[in-house]
């Protein structure tokens, strides 16, 4: 009951910011929208796109947040392991503060600064890590609140995958 009501509100502000996508074939699915985020560490954007196959596990994160930090190593481990591709979204003030915190963490992981646009989607997170889920064609699968376990993660990874299957 509580994941309709989040995502009632989430189709919701997406229409209300009138970036909903719908196909003729779902006509109740939100599909995220390509959305290029600025990189904290490299010149290329961040694409907020999912993969042919695969989820996309879009994370937000703060400065100081040592959750985040350990889900950043999670994924790190995970993203051979599971079909799915790993994004971290730095919210905050500082840039830079956002920069060292994720370089602390020492991944491969893509991280981006969240920018307006995402933000007016989603809404600013009230806590972090806070995690969106996607699957393979850009629809909005499920949010976790928190730390996602390494159990659980390849849990939600092999459920997913046999869903859109």
């Amino acid at each position: 009951m509580r994941f309709l009501k989040l995502f009632s509100l989430t189709v919701g502000i997406l229409l209300l910011v009138g970036n909903l996508d719908v196909s003729a074939k779902t006509t109740s699915r939100v599909t995220l929208p390509a959305i290029e985020l600025q990189n904290l560490f490299a010149e290329q954007p961040v694409v907020l796109k999912s993969r042919k196959d695969n989820l996309l596990f879009v994370t937000f994160f703060e400065d100081k947040c040592r959750w985040c930090l350990r889900q950043m190593v999670a994924y790190e481990e995970f993203k051979t392991k599971i079909n799915a591709d790993f994004v971290m979204v730095g919210v905050g003030d500082s840039k830079l503060k956002l920069r060292h915190w994720a370089k602390r963490a020492g991944t491969s992981i893509p991280t981006a600064y969240a920018s307006d646009k995402l933000l007016a989607l989603v809404g600013k997170p009230e806590v972090t890590p806070y995690t969106l889920i996607f699957d393979s064609e850009g629809h909005f699968l499920t949010k976790v609140t928190g730390y996602i376990k390494p159990g659980k993660l390849s849990q939600l990874s092999a459920n997913f995958a046999s869903e859109s299957s």
